[in-house]
Formats: structure tokens, C-alpha cells, sequence
């Protein structure tokens, strides 16, 4: 452990962007914090798609949303040409913020930069998430799609199928806006799962699964399978709902089933 130690010293010291708020919106923000839930966009999305949180969150938790750039305050930011620069562009300002236990959850295209950013983590020796949650996401082996050969037409219609609610959430005017960051941050997802396919990867953290059964995209019955990627627990839950469950009525039994895996954590480092 001690030149695991004098590993982090040397990297931090020559490698680390300091730039950590960039990153991380709402980072010490919560005196009574003693775990912190970092959130992973969807592809396209933002932080706003978390910014309610905190009205159900216990107080013990502080809520830190990760702002990817291209979005946001980060409008004029260029979002790296491949997965792997983004995630170590991330991965630098994470190592700065391990003063607290933490909890990852991931939606979408974001479970796959936590699950990525938890590898780094692992690679270094560095202290992982206690829970790695992970939403709408198939694990790596289990992506099917191949956004890149699809139309915009043909990306608008399996984007709009895959949740049956999606029209009235979002109207069809903002998905046509921002279908170009779509795309790309899909081509970033591709370009990562070639490799996660050749890696096979192994988490040993504990992960918790969320499926919706109206799902096209990210079918409950392939999320589950996240278990063979984790050496620890999996527990899996099937809620109502399409691909974006997080914007409608079941986003309050998100929340609900949320806060009783953090009690648990929280029960587990009194």
C-alpha cells in the first residue's frame, strides 16, 4: 500500500487539473455531507437532468453532478474526440475529491463513464465508489446498436420508441437542436465498448441495477446482467416506464428505492 501510496503523490503532482469545479457542481456545498452521490448524464444531457435531487436526498448525502463539457456553463468547451481522453480528463479531477465515501450513478451513456472512471479508480489502487448504480444502461458486451450507420431520421425514431412518454417530456424541437451532441456523444459510447469488449473488465464494488420495461433500448433483461461485472453483490430493479423513466412519474420510485440503498450504506459506515 505504500507505493501505492507514493504513486498517487507523484501523479497528482505532476498531472492533475486543478480545475476540479469545471466538473463537479454542487462539490462542497453540504456541511453535514458524509457520502457523496456523483451523477453521469444520459447522452446529450446535462446537469439538469438531476437538478430536483436534493429535495429527496437525506441531508447526509451531498448531491455532485458531473458537468460534461459542449453543455451547460461548458458550452464552449470541445468534448474530446474519444472515450478514453474524456475519461481521463475526468478521472484527474476525481482523484482530487476522495476525501469522502462515495456513490456513483450512472444513466444511460453515463453509467458507462462511471463504469470507466471506476477502472481508472481500480488501476490506481485508489478508493472506489462503496455503490456503483447504474440506470438504462446495458453493460458493454450487451450494446447492440450501432448508432453511427443510423440516419438522423432513423436515430430520432429509435430514440423517440424507446420510450413511449419521451414525446410529451421533451419537446421534438429541443432533441432536433441538440441531435448533433447526441451523435457525438453516442459515437463516444461505440468507440468505448470496443474496447470494454476486448477487456472484459471485472468492477469489485457492489452494483445496483435500474431497468424500465418499456425500455427498447436498454431492455430490464440485459441490465441485469451487469452481476458479471462486479466480484461483489448486484441487486437489480424493474420499474414502469421507457428509456427516459427518470423524467416521469417513476422517477418517484427512483428516488424512493435510492434512498434505501443509501440508509443502507449509510447504516454500514456509522
Amino acid at each position: 500500500m505504500k507505493v501505492a501510496a507514493k504513486r498517487l503523490v507523484n501523479y497528482a503532482a505532476s498531472d492533475v487539473d486543478s480545475s476540479v469545479t469545471r466538473w463537479f457542481t454542487g462539490l462542497n456545498t453540504n456541511p453535514d455531507a458524509r457520502i457523496r452521490l456523483f451523477t453521469f448524464p444520459f447522452a446529450g444531457g446535462d446537469i439538469s437532468a438531476f437538478h430536483r435531487w436534493n429535495q429527496w436526498l437525506p441531508k447526509e448525502i451531498e448531491l455532485v453532478r458531473v458537468q460534461l463539457p459542449e453543455r451547460g456553463v461548458r458550452q464552449a468547451e470541445k468534448t474530446p474526440d474519444c472515450m478514453a481522453d474524456l475519461v481521463e480528463q475526468l478521472f484527474r479531477a476525481f482523484i482530487q475529491v476522495d476525501d469522502l465515501p462515495s456513490i456513483f450513478f450512472g444513466y444511460s451513456m453515463g453509467g458507462l463513464i462511471a463504469y470507466a472512471i471506476i477502472l481508472r479508480l481500480m488501476e490506481h489502487r485508489l478508493e472506489r465508489p462503496r455503490l456503483f448504480c447504474v440506470a438504462a444502461c446495458n453493460p458493454p458486451h450487451l450494446h447492440r446498436i450501432a448508432w453511427d450507420a443510423m440516419s438522423d431520421k432513423t436515430l430520432k425514431k429509435v430514440l423517440f420508441g424507446s420510450d413511449p412518454d419521451w414525446g410529451e417530456m421533451i419537446p421534438t424541437k429541443q432533441i432536433q437542436a441538440n441531435l448533433k451532441l447526441i451523435r457525438k456523444d453516442l459515437s463516444l459510447c461505440q468507440n468505448f465498448l470496443q474496447t470494454c469488449k476486448l477487456s472484459n473488465s471485472m468492477l469489485d464494488c457492489p452494483i445496483t441495477t435500474f431497468g424500465a420495461q418499456q425500455d427498447t433500448i436498454a431492455v430490464p433483461e440485459d441490465i441485469v446482467n451487469w452481476r458479471s461485472y462486479t466480484s461483489s453483490s448486484c441487486i437489480s430493479h424493474k420499474l414502469g416506464g421507457g428509456h427516459f423513466f427518470i423524467f416521469n412519474t417513476q422517477s418517484d420510485h427512483l428516488s424512493l428505492l435510492l434512498r434505501r440503498e443509501m440508509q443502507q450504506l449509510e447504516r454500514k459506515l456509522i
